[in-house]
């Protein structure tokens, strides 16, 4: 039987967990405002993340940083099984500010961690630490996992040594980039958007894609699922949300929104 859960405890607004088992559903390539920390159960299939596409099955644990672009779809006629958590960004960063002052080092606000490794270790605390959020266990005891897992997470990466740091963006992108997030609502043409970016269309669809993951309408469509996934937490109607993210009607978010995420408007918001 298929299983297709998301779970966002109120005592922990910071933390939202999703579990899948015998499912076949597959994702287009998208990205989280959030850090995105899973582990693959049952079934194998192909990851995708700094322009890699890289084998995966179980045992095998997958780090994605705040919107970097990926997806993780199992292989063709299979089914595959998958827990993951969503951690807000904010409230990671202050995590590892208070673990840089006890170590007296200033780790990074977000891990750093390979894309995809095979840690049992690891994989177990993710796996125990899902299983307690879907069951709605005690606060305090999934909040010390928690900062536990992510503890060692932020320590071990600190001193990791050799890891290139990423490239800044151009700051033309940043712009174009930006000022999508600030114009999630209504309809931005090609044109409007080199004009904020200062470049000729073409290379500005190439630079974004080279840069961002994913071509400025794609990333567009991206940013609006985001803020509908937001706004869905905060029981607006779909309608409503359908018409404060930029999407033409109900069907236009549905559609948008389940290829994103597996799930229907109403499903995700029925879940928290």
């Amino acid at each position: 039987m298929m299983i297709n859960k998301v779970y966002r405890p109120s005592q922990l607004p910071y933390l939202e967990g999703r579990y899948a088992l015998d499912s076949n559903n597959c994702y287009r390539r998208h990205s989280h405002p959030t850090f995105s920390l899973g582990v693959v159960e049952q079934g194998r299939g192909r990851h995708y993340q700094e322009h890699r596409t890289q084998p995966i099955g179980p045992g095998a644990v997958v780090a994605i940083n705040a919107d970097v672009v990926h997806n993780c779809n199992p292989y063709a006629n299979q089914n595959w099984g998958y827990h993951m958590l969503y951690i807000e960004c904010d409230w990671l960063a202050a995590l590892a500010r208070d673990i840089g002052a006890a170590h007296g080092s200033h780790p990074s606000s977000a891990p750093m961690w390979q894309p995809v490794a095979y840690d049992a270790d690891l994989y177990r605390d993710i796996v125990a630490l899902n299983y307690q959020l879907s069951s709605g266990a005690d606060a305090l005891d999934t909040q010390t996992r928690l900062v536990d897992l992510l503890g060692r997470l932020l320590h071990n990466q600190n001193h990791r040594r050799g890891r290139p740091e990423p490239p800044a963006s151009h700051p033309a992108i940043m712009r174009a980039r930006d000022y999508l997030h600030d114009n999630t609502h209504r309809s931005v043409t090609l044109e409007e958007l080199a004009g904020i970016a200062q470049l000729s269309p073409y290379h500005l669809i190439r630079r974004f894609k080279r840069e961002i993951g994913l071509p400025p309408h794609a990333y567009q469509v991206n940013v609006r699922v985001n803020r509908a996934k937001q706004l869905l937490r905060e029981k607006m109607s779909i309608a409503e949300v359908a018409a404060a993210t930029g999407f033409s009607d109900q069907a236009h978010l549905q559609r948008n929104f389940k290829s994103h995420t597996a799930m229907t408007p109403a499903q995700y918001r029925n879940a928290h």
